[in-house]
């Protein structure tokens, strides 16, 4: 009962295909009945569902509820594209659903999926204790398929009319290196991870529609000094969501995508991963599939490969290619180890940081390993005797660098914090009618602000991907942490070599209509193409940005060689604090004399219909740049008919006919009046409205409020049912109250009155006709029984058509007729128009003569139609068939009804003959 109790929760179209899934509370917990989890593991996979045992057919839950969890992961299963639906909740998430380039709050989007917001807010927990995490990832091509990994497609999520807040995306802190062996001899720190897209990591396809995101970070992971214990070697890099292990006995491993403890102190994590350190054998970086462990080959899907200088040459480092020979270098995400005696540590893979160097013990060589892509540098080692002392880590772009093995340095470089809001990796992002404020990007520290990460794209952070801004507003976002730190509302880059992707990437963003403004840091906007830290791959990345002149970058844009067509506006454009402007999200609006109001482009590839909250663009003539439309609030407009005439004791349904329009807001409610006289007024539907007076059925007076769509889905295919038995005028007066909603001015107001007529309606004809009639052979049949009359149809002209089977149709008289069909004589088949007198005086008389020498079922149809006269309803009709039957008398003097015709004269004929032949026989007699 629990389950036919939510049928509505769940609107199938197909079986098991795409569907509308209605989101009932507020929890994340996932109880399908037999949903199989995958535990946690060091596969990052917690979180997903075997597909065969949770899908859409699974819901709800064992609670009878269904949960945002549970209902994206029985999207992903499903195939077609899904909608979910949310109430306008707060939708608070306490701890990761999985660890997909770092702990993410929900599971992750591997299908198409519609999160329809309603103005619900997805935030991760602000209570003390809540663990890092960012709130979604969209899974995309790099993961399918393929032996020992997860078997996932690529994503494609639409987030509207909800807000993102409080996602905060950490990457893992380095490891800390300390004293080993007898001596001074100082460990290396591993450089702290990436901390990328704290509301979004997308690799796939993600539309943002008329969506606040707000407060959410990236923060890099830190770069760590050394231990000041006596017992500790070299330490591993920060992984992206994980942290390195410090130097010791056991602790050698970077961090991955979650942290080194998750799986215990294994040498080894294979998934976003690490390897275990250089020796006498050589050990390759881990790789990101389960089986994709550390070995004396490359492993596949592994990270960076050592750094240089290093005596032992290593291979690979690419995104998804193995670390070679050498200390191993981090897999995807994954930190480096570290390297021991005179060899370098590993480099870290995507988003890792450098594994630090062993302490030196015999001559100086090697040093820390170099960062993956946002991954800081690792710290050199250092031996007394000599001294010994290991070169620095270079930096992973972003990345600070780590410090060279002297005594007084050996600390690593800090993690980069990309994407304060979104972290678009090779992805498709499409922002619409958005607002970005308070999200921020922050360099992961270290023990000194030239080693620090930098903070990079407060709001956006673009990598190789393809970027949509229209009609948006991104301001009051920050970048911070290093000694640059650029692009504090977005920041789009093309990079390709070791530790990001073997071939050239291309960036490209597209800006109409948008502001971007108000940022901290040393540039608003920043783009660049190339620029790898220890690298010189063949191939030129390519990176673009495309902007309207109509668009607000406050201080222009920052170009590292990247390609920019178009001249933005470079003032400030004046905007008013973040607030509830109307609508499902709160917005900023630009304040009187802003140089956003009525200086967009109405021509715009993309523009959209309405603003943020859903205020109708374009006011004033020319559309506003920026998420919100300014302007004086616009009265509701009423579409009614002026008059109808509708017949007496009938309904009238107003199909389509009967609408209001407004620029009101999204959820902002209007009041609506209906006054009838001499009748009353219902509505089609009540779902969303609220009743001051009336119901909505049969109310001689309503009043309601409601959405613009709620009202609007009430009037289309409302009625107004007459008085009963009342023929005369009668009113339906339909009154409209904005409230106010939405723009300065106070409420307006608009009222229509329909005039209604109603009259009788229109009475169908009725012929009076015989059901049978017959004939003999070769004899003509005359009807004197046949017409047709018709209460209303006064001196109308009507319709007739005869048509006649096996035998012609004669009228008695054509005067007054009007043929289109025939001429009234010897006819098969004739239309005529004329009085019902005209029409009655042709008819009675009407012949039927069979044709020649025929015998057997003859038919006779009779229709007539009033074209409408008169009165309401239309034309009317009627028709009779008269079957005729032609046949020779049968001998025997029986009665026999074939010699009978419709009006008796051959049964008169036969009688008449008989009397005859008598009366001759017995004048013979006489004579006789």
């Amino acid at each position: 009962m629990t389950r036919l109790s939510l049928l509505a929760a769940l609107c199938l179209c197909g079986t098991l295909s795409a569907a509308t899934i209605t989101v009932t509370t507020t929890s994340m917990v996932i109880d399908v009945p037999g949903a199989a989890s995958i535990p946690e593991d060091p596969n990052g996979r917690t979180g997903l569902y075997d597909p065969a045992t949770l899908n859409i057919a699974s819901l709800p839950g064992t609670d009878g509820l269904i949960s945002l969890p549970e209902a994206i992961i029985a999207a992903n299963n499903t195939a077609g594209a899904d909608t979910i639906v949310l109430g306008a909740n707060t939708y608070t998430i306490s701890s990761p659903n999985n660890y997909w380039y770092g702990p993410t709050g929900l599971p992750p989007i591997t299908s198409d999926i519609v999160i329809e917001g309603n103005g619900a807010i997805i935030e991760r927990s602000s209570a003390g204790g809540t663990p890092n995490f960012r709130l979604f990832f969209v899974m995309g091509p790099f993961h399918t398929g393929g032996t020992g990994k997860v078997a996932v497609s690529a994503g494609d999520l639409t987030l509207r009319n909800l807000s993102l807040r409080n996602g905060l995306a950490r990457g893992g802190n380095g490891g800390r290196g300390g004293i080993n062996g007898p001596g001074d001899n100082r460990g290396g720190c591993g450089g702290g991870g990436l901390g990328a897209g704290g509301a979004v990591f997308n690799q796939g396809s993600l539309r943002l529609d008329s969506c606040l995101i707000i407060a959410n970070s990236a923060v890099g992971g830190s770069g760590m000094p050394r231990l000041p214990s006596t017992n500790g070697g070299g330490a591993g890099g920060g992984g992206i969501g994980g942290g390195g292990a410090n130097g010791g006995a056991s602790g050698s491993t970077g961090g991955g995508f979650y942290d080194h403890t998750f799986t215990g102190t294994s040498l080894t994590s294979p998934f976003g991963g690490n390897s275990s350190a250089g020796g006498t054998i050589a050990i390759a970086g881990g790789g990101f599939g389960p089986g994709d462990n550390g070995s004396t080959s490359g492993g596949s899907n592994g990270g960076g490969d050592p750094g240089s200088p290093n005596i032992i040459a290593g291979d690979g480092g690419a995104f998804g290619a193995g670390a070679g020979y050498g200390p191993g270098g981090g897999g995807v995400g994954g930190g480096g180890s570290i390297g021991i005696q005179n060899q370098t540590g590993g480099s870290g893979g995507f988003g890792g940081g450098g594994g630090g160097q062993n302490a030196a013990f015999s001559a100086n060589g090697g040093g820390g390993g170099n960062g993956g892509f946002g991954g800081g540098g690792g710290a050199g080692g250092y031996n007394s005797t000599g001294p010994l002392v290991g070169d620095l880590g270079v930096r992973g772009f972003g990345g600070g660098d780590g410090t060279a093995g002297g005594p007084a340095f050996g600390w690593s470089g800090g993690g980069a914090g990309m994407g304060g809001a979104v972290f678009n990796h090779t992805g498709t992002l499409t922002i619409i009618n958005c607002t970005f404020t308070q999200n921020a990007s922050t360099g992961g520290s270290s023990p000194d602000i030239t080693t620090n990460g930098q903070g990079l794209g407060g709001a956006l952070f673009n990598l190789n991907g393809s970027v949509l801004i229209v009609s948006s507003t991104l301001a009051g976002n920050s970048v911070s942490g290093g000694q640059v730190n650029d692009g504090g509302s977005l920041y789009s880059l093309a990079l390709h070599g070791k530790g990001v992707q073997s071939a050239p990437g291309t960036a490209t963003v597209t800006i109409e209509n948008s502001i971007l403004a108000d940022a901290t840091g040393n540039s608003n906007v920043a783009v660049r193409q190339g620029g790898h830290p220890f690298d010189s791959p063949a191939g030129t990345s390519v990176s673009s940005l495309t902007t309207d002149s109509f668009s607000i970058i406050e201080g222009g844009i920052t170009n590292f060689g990247a390609s920019v067509t178009g001249t933005p506006v470079t003032t400030d454009p004046m905007l008013a604090a973040l607030a509830s402007n109307g609508g499902p999200t709160q917005s900023m609006a630009p304040n009187t004399g802003s140089p956003a109001i009525n200086t967009g482009n109405n021509a715009a590839a993309n523009l959209p219909v309405r603003d943020q909250r859903g205020v109708a663009r374009i006011k004033g003539g020319t559309v506003d740049v920026g998420s919100v439309e300014t302007g004086a609030n616009v009265a509701p407009v009423i579409t009614a008919p002026l008059s109808l005439i509708i017949a007496q004791n009938t309904a009238h349904t107003f199909s389509a006919t009967l609408s209001i329009a407004d620029d009101a807001a999204w959820g902002a409610a209007l009041q609506v009046t209906l006054t009838a006289t001499q009748g009353t007024a219902t509505l089609a539907q009540i779902t969303g409205l609220s009743f001051s007076a009336g119901d909505g059925t049969a109310d001689a007076a309503m009043t309601f409020t409601g959405t613009l769509d709620a009202i609007n889905a009430a009037l289309n295919g409302a009625q107004f049912t007459p008085n009963a038995g009342y023929l005369g005028a009668a009113t339906l007066q339909v009154d409209v109250n904005d409230q106010g909603n939405t723009g300065a001015g106070g409420a307006l107001t608009d009222s229509e009155t329909v005039a209604l007529d109603v009259q009788a309606p229109n009475q169908a004809p009725v012929i009076t006709a015989p059901a049978t009639a017959s004939t003999q052979p070769d004899t003509a049949l005359v009807f004197t029984t046949i017409s047709v009359a018709d209460a209303d149809a006064g001196a109308g002209p009507l319709e007739v058509s005869l048509l006649a089977t096996n035998g012609a149709l004669t009228l008695s008289g054509i005067a007054g007729l009007t043929f289109s069909a025939g001429d009234g004589t010897a006819d098969a088949a004739m239309t005529f128009t004329g009085t019902l007198t005209s029409i009655n005086a042709a008819l009675n008389g009407l012949t039927f003569t069979p044709t020649l020498a025929f015998t057997g079922a003859a038919t006779l149809q009779i229709d007539a139609d009033d074209q409408g006269n008169t009165g309401l309803g239309g034309a009317l009709t009627d028709t009779h068939t008269i079957n005729v039957s032609v046949a020779v008398p049968k001998k025997g003097g029986d009665d026999d009804e074939g010699c009978t015709t419709g009006d008796q004269r051959g049964y008169v004929w036969l009688i008449s003959g008989a009397l005859a032949l008598l009366a001759a026989r017995r004048r013979v007699r006489r004579r006789a």
